[in-house]
């Protein structure tokens, strides 16, 4: 039997002969393929290949060693590296990235200490924009290189060796060591589709691309170039004239409906591609804003953010993307895009600025957003994944930006990433904004389904009883600004104006508490007015006119009940007969006679003298044209933007204009109608008209016949009888039958009408214009009730009942077609008077509600009568 023998221990690679052998022919056979691999790849790229990318004979026989110097440079650094390796304990070799990051960012904050301390020589303060290249060039150091074709030492965007390459006549310069595309050179032209830029200086690279600061020839005024390369090693020719093509489509955007609104994007200005170069495409934004600091420079030469300056940086960007989301845009080639993502949103596509109006110490606080990934993702060397960015992606991307401001960095101390699922990297300053954080990053429920809802949440979130308010977040983002002194006298000149100002609004508010005081106050109820005066009274109003079906159509108070059984209800001494005139004019010269007690008419011009005047509500004009919300992009709301002016209706409706096309709009004629109560016109002549030779010119137009009569107080020519009117004139609803039946039935006509806004602005199947007067903005005068004015892209049917008129554009008289629905009567101490209680009933409080009910619009607001 054979006696056991003691095993010996296995033997290591260094200390084993033939397993050291065996080693050695392994690592000789995969230097030997990745020789010979290397040598396939640079044989296929002949001259003849490299000559058909655009690049000279020369040129790719130069790449072509060098590809294979470099290649047999890298197995031989191999072979070496590992030889030295496999001596050095295997612990060591696992923490020896992580001392290698440490001793890298020991270094970097020496030297940042070491300059901040030694003392500058007697020269000119640094310009902003070598503050802005020093920026520009930190932040691309700290990020991977996206080219890992190219074995540049340094990142490829921002290395030194392309600074120092030279450049060809005729062509740009590449990189000596690498071959990467090199810079612009300086004085060098770029021309584009709106101008010509002449390049001044690099600055840096950010994102994808290279930052040049440059000037527009033909407007002499600073742009910013960002160039995108399509080096050849990630991109063939194809790639690169297909990615430039689309780039030059879609780089760039505006407003679908061209107005021009700031909401604090950084839209390009020009856009091309390169016709001598293809891998190379510019894009174009002016003034220096898109040098300014980002979020990322901001973290890592101040540190984290506090949480209200978060906050603020959060809102801003929100009502961005808001803006963003949901808008239209028109994109270079005139496609319609029906709301942008962005898609990009990090430390370095947001940029933030001081407001240079501010007079504060510490700067007020700008937030750009920037680098839409519509263009930007187009430059990611492929094989890029395709991915579609959704809303959400827009918000967790901003989720994950607050997260970093909030801790202050965005990496731990060995330079990975920082989670923010883990609990423990959270600061807990603020716990409902870290809450909100997560809910954004989708941790926690509920989640956000847009950027209003987002927006929402964060102006309702509270803030920490001990939270102190602390200077703008523009102190963390740009350097301290020195403050503004003014001399004294300028202080004394405000003191003095704040005291006469305080001296005008303390007289201002005594005379206001004595007038109130001096008036009775509004009564609830009906019920509570005083009994009328005994006796039978007679009033009168315009047959046809705003008080006339009030008085006597059932339904429109209360169910089944007219406006007078209401009163008389409550009032049972109350003892009305009214008489309907034809004109308002002849209601008022009943009372003027003592042939009626009281007149309700509409009043839009100024009252007769021997009479007392009370208003009991308001009404007004509305112009208006059909109106589908299926079809709105098409309809005339749409092409007129809402709007109308007094002048553009003086020419519709005289003749002057016969074609919507004149004011902008489609190319269809013009068919106006017009109502037949006398109150109506007479509002129209007075308020839109104006002037006697054009209300002269207005009834020639339309066939009015005048009447010759007395002289009228304003000097304006009487107002037509409702027969006067061509054939059968339409009523307030027939005119909205007809304009629908236009616009339904033959859409090559574009009608137009106007009516009292009592009577239509329920109807949700015309849109009321907003008028502008003489050199005034428009003013609409229909508010929704939880938002602004309506606009044409409302929907107004199912938005029914969420708007109606707004009670102060009246009461101010701030709507150019409102006008007062008044009781004018004679004040005689001899005789009863039954008008003083008439008001006193529809001016309480239920009054106005019942008058609200008809369509008028109150003297009060629901607010004030609430309480």
């Amino acid at each position: 039997m054979t006696p056991n023998r003691p095993r010996k221990p296995p033997s290591s690679p260094s200390t084993n002969p033939r397993l050291l052998s065996q080693t050695q022919k392994t690592l000789g056979k995969i230097a030997n393929s990745a020789v010979d691999s290397a040598d396939k790849v640079a044989s296929t790229r002949t001259p003849d290949t490299l000559v058909e990318t655009g690049s000279s004979t020369l040129d790719a026989l130069q790449r072509y060693g060098k590809s294979r110097l470099l290649g047999r440079w890298g197995m031989m650094r191999a072979g070496f590296l590992f030889r030295i390796f496999r001596y050095i304990p295997y612990s060591v070799l696992m923490v020896a990235p992580f001392i290698r990051e440490d001793m890298k960012r020991l270094i970097r904050t020496w030297k940042r200490r070491k300059s901040g301390q030694t003392p500058l020589p007697e020269t000119a303060a640094p310009t902003p924009e070598s503050e802005a290249e020093a920026r520009l060039k930190a932040a691309m150091q700290e990020q991977r290189s996206p080219y890992p074709r190219y074995r540049c030492p340094e990142h490829p965007l921002t290395c030194s060796q392309i600074r120092q390459a030279p450049t060809a006549e005729g062509d740009v310069s590449r990189c000596q060591q690498c071959g990467f595309p090199g810079l612009l050179p300086e004085n060098s032209e770029l021309r584009g589709r709106r101008g010509r830029y002449r390049v001044e200086r690099f600055l840096g690279g950010r994102g994808l691309g290279r930052l040049y600061a440059a000037q527009d020839v033909n407007l002499r005024q600073p742009v910013v170039i960002k160039e995108y390369l399509l080096p050849g090693q990630h991109f063939n020719p194809n790639e690169q004239r297909l990615t430039r093509n689309t780039f030059e489509t879609i780089a760039g955007l505006k407003l679908a409906d061209g107005r021009e609104q700031d909401f604090r994007l950084m839209e390009p200005w020009d856009s091309m591609g390169d016709l001598h170069n293809p891998d190379r495409c510019y894009l174009i934004t002016r003034g220096p804003v898109d040098t300014y600091s980002t979020l990322r420079s901001s973290l890592s030469q101040q540190g984290p953010l506090t949480p209200r300056q978060v906050r603020e940086v959060l809102n801003q960007a929100l009502q961005t993307l808001e803006s963003l989301h949901g808008q239209k845009y028109m994109l270079p080639a005139g496609q319609i895009q029906n709301g942008l993502i962005h898609g990009n949103l990090n430390l370095d596509s947001i940029v933030m600025l001081p407001d240079a109006d501010s007079y504060y110490e510490q700067p007020q606080l700008l937030v750009f957003l920037r680098d839409l990934a519509v263009w930007e993702s187009l430059f990611i060397p492929p094989p890029a994944p395709i991915n579609i960015p959704q809303v959400k992606d827009d918000l967790v991307a901003l989720g994950q930006v607050g997260f970093y401001l909030l801790v202050g960095r965005w990496t731990d101390a060995y330079g990975r990433r920082l989670k923010p699922r883990s609990p423990k990297v959270w600061p807990k300053k603020d716990p409902p904004l870290e809450q909100y954080l997560r809910q954004l990053l989708t941790f926690e429920e509920p989640t956000f389904e847009s950027a209003a809802e987002a927006r929402r949440a964060l102006l309702n979130l509270p803030f920490p009883p001990e939270h102190i308010p602390t200077p703008s977040i523009a102190a963390a983002a740009v350097e301290p600004t020195r403050t503004r002194r003014f001399p004294i006298w300028v202080w004394l000149l405000l003191l003095g104006l704040l005291g006469l100002l305080g001296a005008g609004l303390l007289g201002w508010w005594l005379s206001r508490r004595q007038a109130i005081a001096s008036q009775p106050p509004a009564l609830c109820c009906v019920a509570e007015v005083p009994a009328a005066p005994p006796g039978q009274f007679t009033y009168t109003a315009e047959r046809r006119g705003t008080w006339d079906p009030l008085w006597n159509i059932k339904n429109l108070v209360i169910q089944g009940k007219t406006l007078e059984q209401v009163l008389e209800e409550q009032q049972p001494d109350l003892d009305l007969q009214l008489i309907l005139t034809p004109t308002g004019q002849a209601a008022i010269d009943q009372v003027l006679q003592d042939m009626a007690d009281f007149a309700v008419v509409a009043l839009p011009g100024d009252r007769p003298t021997d009479l007392t005047l009370a208003p009991i509500a308001y009404d007004g004009l509305a112009v208006f044209v059909a109106f589908s919300y299926i079809e709105r992009d098409q309809g005339l709301p749409q092409h007129l933007q809402g709007q109308i002016s007094l002048e553009q209706l003086r020419q519709l409706y005289t003749g002057d204009i016969r074609n919507w096309r004149q004011l902008g709009g489609p190319d269809l004629p013009v068919k106006p109608y017009l109502p037949t109560q006398p109150e109506l016109i007479r509002v129209f002549e007075q308020r839109v008209l104006q002037t006697p030779a054009v209300i002269q010119r207005f009834r020639r137009q339309w066939g009015l016949e005048t009447q010759q009569t007395a002289a009228n107080p304003a000097s304006f020519p009487p107002s037509p009888e409702p027969a006067a009117i061509n054939g059968t004139p339409p009523t307030s609803v027939k005119i909205l039958q007809d304009i629908l039946h236009d616009f339904e039935s033959n859409p090559k006509i574009g009608s137009i009408g106007f009516a009292s806004l009592s009577q239509i602005y329920s109807q949700c199947s015309i849109y009321p214009l907003a008028i502008a007067a003489d050199d005034e903005p428009a003013v609409q005068a229909l508010y929704r009730e939880d938002s602004g004015p309506i606009s044409p892209a409302v929907d107004l049917c199912g938005d029914k009942g969420n708007y109606r008129p707004k009670q102060s554009l009246f009461a101010n008289q701030t709507y150019p077609l409102a006008y007062p629905i008044v009781v004018l009567y004679r004040r005689d101490n001899s005789r009863l008077s039954i008008a003083p209680t008439f008001v006193q009933m529809m001016t309480t409080d239920e009054g106005q509600q019942m008058l609200s009910k008809t369509g008028l619009v109150p003297l009060r607001d629901r607010q004030t009568q609430a309480e």
